[in-house]
């Protein structure tokens, strides 16, 4: 199978998981955790399946694409909520990142917690624009990216998805100077469990 129709078939799978987003999310409210579905996610395949998504599009706008990625990092979550996420972040990164910039994709895990961050080089988002992101499915509008196309779930939801999963999402950017955002998940008692014997 060619690598451009095994995208596609993977970006369509993730078309279809958005249009599963819990409603009450849409709604603006927040659903309860007893309705994700957990299972064992390995967070290095979960970027690397997210980085090979947009890498096309990355490569069209001659951006440098780099990951750090701690090896081994493994936490208990609703592996489809946590790939629209992932997905969406980065999607975001390369979509408002001008040619010739930089997208990284940083995992750790320590004290018990995920740490995932998603830097650009990007356009940046406004303190004003920032201090909207309560607002379920708000997008970042200025006269810069609405010459973009729509930016799928929104920084508000995956802000929502990340929350219902016990975590945090963190967001530094200015305009002109790029986009940081740092998730902060638990990792789940097993895995820290793991960490505490290996040690």
């Amino acid at each position: 199978m060619g690598k451009g129709r095994e995208d596609r078939q993977y970006q369509s799978r993730l078309a279809e998981d958005v249009q599963t987003v819990p409603s009450s999310i849409c709604r603006g409210s927040k659903p309860a955790a007893s309705g994700l579905t957990l299972s064992e996610v390995r967070v290095g395949r979960l970027l690397n399946d997210a980085m090979r998504v947009v890498s096309s599009r990355a490569d069209d706008k001659q951006l440098t694409l780099t990951a750090d990625i701690s090896h081994g990092i493994r936490l208990m979550a609703d592996a489809r909520l946590l790939k629209q996420i992932v997905l969406n972040l980065l999607s975001n990164a390369v979509k408002f990142t001008p040619e010739g910039g930089q997208v990284i994709v940083r995992a750790r895990s320590s004290a018990g917690q995920a740490r995932i961050v998603i830097a650009d080089t990007g356009i940046g988002i406004t303190r004003e624009a920032l201090a909207r992101l309560g607002r379920p499915f708000e997008q970042v509008e200025s006269h810069v990216t609405k010459t973009h196309q729509g930016s799928g779930l929104g920084l508000a939801i995956a802000k929502s998805l990340t929350e219902l999963h016990g975590g945090t999402m963190r967001i530094r950017s200015a305009p002109g100077r790029g986009t940081f955002v740092l998730l902060r998940t638990p990792i789940g008692k097993a895995y820290r469990d793991d960490i505490i014997e290996a040690a």
